[in-house]
């Protein structure tokens, strides 16, 4: 199966931005720990700065936030995103040949 991926996220206290992404299950559910995590935050941002393995990530590797960081949307004028907003996944239909 495959999904869309949107997040919705902050990067200037009260300027979002989106970013749909399209990931498989498996790789969707190597994220779901993570995606816990930022639930869990408490506190007005939950997302960590550039390098930040400290909070709710002491136990995720580099990798694994980085690998999160490609879903994140883009923040302008080296900003940086500081919380997700929201994320949902839609299934994507199959696609069927009619002609």
């Amino acid at each position: 199966m495959k999904y869309t991926l949107e997040v919705v996220a902050d990067y200037n206290d009260g300027d979002y931005l989106t970013e749909m992404s399209d990931i498989t299950e498996k790789h969707l559910e190597k994220l779901k720990p993570l995606i816990k995590a930022i639930k869990g935050c408490d506190g007005d941002w939950n997302w960590r700065d550039t390098d930040n393995q400290s909070g709710p990530y002491v136990d995720f590797t580099i990798h694994e936030l980085e690998d999160f960081d490609g879903f994140l949307p883009y923040a302008p004028d080296g900003l940086h995103i500081h919380t997700v907003e929201s994320i949902y996944v839609y299934e994507k239909p199959k696609k069927k040949r009619l002609l």
